[in-house]
């Protein structure tokens, strides 16, 4: 799913077959003959080396997690990036002028409390009784 995430398509999507049974034997046989070094062209060595990793460990073998994880968090430092505590997530994006909003003004409104505090209840007039007691 990692590379699905970061090059949007895989070798093995839409492959072309006659019955599910001979589409799957077709996408297993496409997955055994790529080579990792080809997914991964133009990628960051740490893809690749992550993928060999997983491909070569046994079943019953525990990955090492910490190698794992200093893989990816090498990568991040030596792009430039910095641990912030800050995620996409938490960070208000402004609105875009004729972006289609799920919610009106007024009802925006009404998800905060006289007190400014969020309302989670679904009433709309803050009044959620376990965050006011």
């Amino acid at each position: 799913m990692l590379l699905y995430f970061i090059k949007g398509q895989l070798p093995w999507q839409g492959i072309p077959a006659r019955t599910k049974k001979e589409k799957y034997e077709k996408i297993r046989d496409k997955k055994l003959s790529t080579q990792i070094d080809q997914l991964c062209k133009s990628l960051p060595e740490e893809i690749g080396m992550y993928l060999s990793y997983c491909r070569h460990l046994k079943f019953e073998e525990k990955p090492d997690i910490g190698y794992l994880r200093k893989l990816f968090k090498d990568l991040f430092y030596r792009n430039g990036y910095e641990y912030d505590y800050v995620f996409d997530w938490m960070v208000k994006k402004p609105n875009v002028p004729g972006q289609i909003s799920s919610k009106n003004e007024e009802d925006k409104q009404n998800d905060v409390d006289d007190g400014g505090n969020l309302n989670t209840s679904g009433h709309g007039n803050g009044a959620n009784s376990d965050a006011n007691n």
